[in-house]
């Protein structure tokens, strides 16, 4: 079970894949997400726009050690949402 949310900006390395194969960038995604230790739920972004949100599931046990690999590997910030309804009511807002 989740302990919570984050959601992220898309670093510019991944900005070029999304423009190019959306698909790819989410199988990245996925990989970059897992290889963290979390488990990608969803991926929300603007068909305009190179910037994505990702929402990612955390595990309870070592969740801080799991955001700041994510943080690492995403190179932003990540801010924590304790329900999917937070980043739904604003699902583009900058993190």
């Amino acid at each position: 079970m989740p302990v919570g949310w984050l959601t992220m900006g898309t670093p510019e390395y991944l900005q070029e894949l999304i423009k190019r194969d959306p698909d790819a960038y989410e199988a990245e995604v996925d990989r970059l997400v897992s290889g963290a230790g979390g488990v990608l739920f969803k991926i929300y972004w603007d068909q305009g726009c190179s910037q994505t949100q990702v929402i990612v599931g955390v595990p309870a046990e070592g969740a801080d050690q799991v955001y700041e690999k994510l943080e690492r590997i995403f190179q932003t910030s990540v801010k924590r949402l304790w329900n999917l309804q937070e980043k739904k009511r604003h699902p583009f807002e900058a993190s």
